[in-house]
């Protein structure tokens, strides 16, 4: 019988995101007090950037996609008018996302994306982070087979960082684990 030689089929290498603080551009530099126990006494009105370093993220799946809008509408009265959370098939004309997303290309063509969302109460940037798809470059940035995923996983990374803080609502049933 012939010898049939198996193609070894090489991990696609994950891009790394250039510039690294793609979602921070408007900002200088990150706030130095922001992560600290006290965190910063400026609150929205700092200068500098406020990036959330999320202590844990969910893997196992994403968040209901209307979780993040009922959070924000729950705890912070602050209604989410973004053409991704609306699910009606007539869509309110929203010109603009909360979202940013980044769009990448790895070596074998494969395209990649991540997200990141801007508080628009706090002005906190959150980093796409967990979720079922997500795989990690060499920058630590978890990138995403489709802007969906990069979406729902950065609401998830959102509504953590809620639940530590104690803002806890109808949005964690089936999402958070306690």
């Amino acid at each position: 019988a012939p010898v049939v030689k198996k193609k070894s089929v090489l991990p696609s290498v994950l891009p790394d995101i250039k510039p690294w603080n793609w979602a921070e551009l408007n900002y200088e530099v990150r706030c130095p007090l922001f992560n600290q126990p006290q965190g910063c006494p400026l609150g929205n009105l700092c200068k500098h950037a406020h990036v959330h370093y999320p202590k844990n993220v969910i893997t196992e799946r994403f968040p209901p996609k209307g979780a993040l809008p009922l959070a924000y509408k729950q705890h912070l009265m602050v209604q989410i008018h973004d053409p991704f959370f609306q699910t009606n098939q007539r869509r309110s004309h929203v010109s603009s996302s909360v979202f940013h997303v980044k769009t990448l290309i790895d070596n074998r063509n494969q395209i990649w994306y991540t997200a990141a969302w801007i508080c628009p109460h706090e002005k906190t940037i959150f980093y796409a982070a967990g979720g079922p798809t997500g795989r990690s470059n060499s920058q630590n940035f978890v990138l995403y087979p489709s802007v969906e995923e990069a979406k729902l996983a950065v609401t998830g990374v959102v509504l953590n960082s809620f639940y530590s803080r104690g803002m806890i609502g109808a949005w964690a049933n089936g999402y958070i684990t306690v």
